[in-house]
């Protein structure tokens, strides 16, 4: 018999996503395979999706009448799933390969010390890789092929049940952004592996937010969660270049420079330390040389 599977979903107000989404995994070749569905406080015609075409035994529906947040979501669908290998895609993503569960399963269990594959992600409408979306800095390099990384893709992964067992779930302080960096930090620090894994694309129809990542506040945001990933994970010495360099990019990247937004960050960084300093539990120095070898978010 095939290992269970168990595709995880978080949505929020994207009925018409969200069902093609479902319809992609329910033509995918491979059983037994269960779907679980977290919506996040939705508005629009979500819930109704599965009072009817989506009333289904293979497929389980939860709802939050509050909005939890990404690693909140996640958290609670993982909860609630049986499998053995545990599946994330977004609601605003496909998989167009009916073959694809194979393939993952199949290389996650050619190796024991295998933790985490991430998928290829492409544009939904171009095929176009998604720069964001490619765990490595360089973007030149070849995205066909495979290859070992330091972090995972939200959009798109597989990881073991007996992982998340032995490093835990998401960190719900994490509501958007970086939750996937400060997970992945832990999976390697437990001596799994995570590779990069072209076999199986995700088509994403990526949202563009060009005019949020301009405000303040997001900046803000963005830059205390990659500060808290350090301080909860990093020997103290990448703790402090994390810091300065992220916080020098925001105010040079961006054509006004937003020093407000460096002083906010550390605003809502100074609030939460107590908690940062009791939960920190920095990587071992094997994890630091192996992250660092492979170009992963350790210097910053």
């Amino acid at each position: 018999m095939s290992v269970p599977v168990s595709y995880v979903i978080i949505t929020h107000n994207r009925a018409a996503d969200l069902t093609e989404a479902l319809q992609s995994i329910l033509r995918q070749q491979y059983a037994p395979l269960e779907i679980v569905v977290l919506d996040n406080a939705s508005t629009d015609e979500t819930p109704r999706l599965f009072a009817g075409p989506f009333n289904l035994p293979n497929i389980r529906y939860l709802r939050s009448e509050t909005n939890l947040g990404v690693s909140g979501g996640r958290n609670l669908a993982l909860e609630h799933a049986t499998g053995e290998l545990l599946v994330t895609i977004d609601d605003d993503s496909i998989l167009r390969d009916p073959d694809a569960t194979t393939k993952m399963v199949r290389r996650l269990q050619s190796e024991p010390d295998l933790g985490v594959l991430t998928f290829r992600v492409v544009d939904y409408w171009s095929g176009e890789l998604e720069a964001g979306a490619f765990p490595w800095k360089d973007k030149k390099r070849d995205a066909t092929r495979e290859f070992e990384t330091t972090w995972f893709i939200g959009t798109g992964h597989i990881i073991p049940r007996a992982v998340y067992e032995r490093v835990g779930l998401y960190q719900e302080y994490f509501p958007y952004g970086c939750e996937e960096i400060d997970l992945a930090l832990r999976i390697l620090d437990a001596g799994y592996r995570i590779r990069y894994f072209p076999q199986v694309t995700v088509h994403h129809k990526k949202v563009t937010t060009r005019h949020t990542w301009r405000t303040t506040r997001f900046q803000a945001m963005h830059l205390q969660n990659r500060v808290k990933v350090a301080i909860r994970n990093l020997p103290w010495q990448y703790v402090l270049t994390t810091d300065l360099v992220r916080s020098a990019q925001v105010v040079l990247k961006h054509s006004r420079g937003n020093l407000a937004a460096v002083l906010l960050a550390h605003w809502y960084l100074a609030r939460q330390m107590p908690r940062l300093l009791r939960e920190r539990k920095p990587i071992g120095r094997e994890t630091v040389r192996r992250v660092l070898k492979l170009k992963g978010p350790v210097l910053y």
